[in-house]
């Protein structure tokens, strides 16, 4: 499926980015953060007839922290969003990893992400929804690197194209098990989430070597501003399309 993030209406109440949104499209990520919390607003995407994938909240949380009773408070914060929000029967739910706070913690970071994978994993069974993790733009935070993916331990894999280009490893990820995509673009260093053709990925390679893979993925446009979702979607439906009928 072709889908559209709420992100482009965050500063919007979820009701009015939704309706928005049905202008555009049948399938909406929410990101539930702010206006878009689906513990505190997810009785409206009851009145809409949309697909539904969930961005877990990311904001002031860090499930690969050190101190245990942070870690944990995140993990516990995004399991209320699960909950909240499982009856909508989501695609998939999607995370973010955590940060290394320092290079000399950096192993502790990563025990304490294990920890948390364990712990996803045993939500993902319980409520029997698929969850991914995300690999991430800066160096500060973990799954940068596609080697890094072997911490996911059986979850599932969100590729953001726009952060991969800004860490220079696009084709190495694109080679990797997809389970969920994240597509916007940027000029290769900061995370702008811009219209796709407005930066310098190329688009129509990424979707070649989608081509190629058993599965296509579900893929989510994540843009910052609502006015670049139409000429997005019409650059990128016509490749989707052909993809699906060749």
């Amino acid at each position: 499926m072709l889908g559209v993030s709420s992100l482009c209406l965050i500063g919007h109440k979820l009701k009015d980015a939704l309706e928005y949104l049905s202008k555009e499209t049948d399938y909406v990520e929410i990101v539930s953060e702010g206006f878009h919390d689906v513990k505190k607003y997810g009785n409206v995407l009851d009145s809409f007839d949309f697909k539904y994938s969930i961005h877990l909240p990311f904001i002031g949380l860090d499930i690969a922290n050190i101190r245990d009773e942070i870690r944990m408070a995140s993990l516990k914060i995004m399991e209320d969003s699960i909950d909240a929000s499982i009856g909508q029967d989501p695609l998939i739910y999607v995370a973010h990893p955590g940060m290394i706070a320092a290079e000399h913690l950096k192993g502790e970071n990563i025990e304490a992400f294990k920890k948390s994978v364990q712990y996803l994993s045993r939500l993902s069974s319980e409520y029997s929804v698929n969850i991914a993790l995300e690999n991430m733009p800066l160096k500060f935070l973990l799954l940068t690197q596609p080697d890094e993916l072997r911490l996911i331990d059986g979850l599932k894999f969100c590729l953001d194209v726009g952060h991969a280009n800004i860490t220079k490893n696009l084709d190495e990820f694109l080679c990797e098990d997809i389970d969920h995509l994240h597509i916007h673009d940027n000029k290769g260093v900061y995370d702008d989430h811009l219209r796709l053709g407005s930066g310098n990925i190329d688009f129509k390679l990424v979707l070649e070597r989608l081509k190629s893979k058993i599965r296509m993925p579900n893929i989510v446009l994540e843009l910052n501003k609502k006015e670049d979702v139409d000429p997005s979607i019409k650059l990128l439906k016509p490749r989707w399309l052909s993809w699906q009928s060749g």
